[in-house]
């Protein structure tokens, strides 16, 4: 979940293994500290949603097409083509 949402119940309790999230009154949930450290990659991720959410999506490969064009690749790879991504 992103920063500000409490997870409860005992599955919750799993995400206190993970690097950032700690226990409070509401229950679990991103530290302030761990956003901060991560705050460079916001814009980046905003970015990344705003231009998902304006592209229409393609389901005939069932997005598989444009996520093996991305996945690991060690350089953009058509980039005249814009990808939802």
């Amino acid at each position: 979940p992103g920063y500000g949402v409490a997870l409860v119940g005992p599955a919750a309790d799993r995400y206190l293994e993970r690097a950032g999230y700690v226990r409070q009154s509401g229950g679990v949930t991103v530290s302030r500290e761990h956003l901060h450290a991560r705050l460079g990659t916001v814009p980046f991720i905003a970015d990344l949603l705003r231009a998902t959410a304006s592209r229409p999506a393609r389901f005939n490969c069932f997005g598989m097409h444009e996520w093996a064009m991305v996945y690991r690749a060690p350089s953009v790879r058509h980039s005249r083509v814009p990808l939802r991504l």
